[in-house]
């Protein structure tokens, strides 16, 4: 069988050392500050793509009413605080980027439910925990860049995961076609296209 566990493995490896990114995955806190700026401006889950993906994970019965939630990269709570407002019981959300979290708070306290949520200030291969959740979920979130981040997912999860990345490639945005204009090469995301991931999962015999 070609897409042997290994044989994914490394093809996700080399892409992320190929990768000419590479280097920001060891300096990860230093993309903080521009976390920090972005936080205010990042959506609120009500509309556009998050609210089709939040809507579909409820029509899978996947999100249902009590569920504990871990939500790792969760910024702002795009997508946390709905899954709340949706009916789940908890959310344990994950960051490292303190300007993020405390947008999430600022919106959760706006809608009283900071009650329901527990925020973690860590790295996701960093983080610990023994508590286990119904839902564990991420979306474009550069937490999730390779092959045992992507398993770590599995060991939290009780129930089901769900992981939200590129399906062909980095789209063509503004930052993008500035990147081209002035560095002469096409921008690369630090999230990587859903082939690696979900040959993973495949050779693992998942069905994603």
């Amino acid at each position: 069988m070609y897409y042997t566990h290994d044989r994914c493995k490394a093809a996700w490896d080399e892409e992320k050392n190929d990768s000419y990114l590479g280097d920001s995955y060891s300096k990860i806190d230093e993309w903080g500050d521009y976390w920090s700026y972005l936080a205010a401006k990042y959506p609120d889950g009500t509309k556009g793509y998050q609210k089709k993906i939040i809507d579909l994970l409820e029509n899978e019965k996947v999100l249902q009413p009590g569920i504990t939630v871990m939500d790792i990269g969760c910024g702002p709570g795009t997508y946390g605080l709905q899954f709340i407002e949706r009916g789940a019981g908890f959310i344990e959300c994950v960051d490292s980027t303190d300007g993020m979290l405390k947008q999430l708070v600022i919106r959760a306290e706006e809608r009283k439910i900071m009650d329901k949520i527990h925020i973690s200030n860590s790295t996701w291969d960093q983080y610990k925990d023994k508590q286990t959740f119904d839902l564990v979920f991420s979306s474009m979130s550069p937490a999730i860049s390779e092959y045992s981040e992507l398993i770590k997912m599995e060991t939290y999860s009780n129930r089901n995961c769900c992981l939200v990345t590129y399906g062909a490639g980095m789209p063509r945005t503004i930052r993008g076609r500035i990147w081209e204009k002035f560095l002469g090469k096409k921008a690369e995301s630090m999230i990587f296209d859903a082939i690696y991931p979900f040959n993973i999962l495949y050779a693992m015999g998942r069905n994603p």
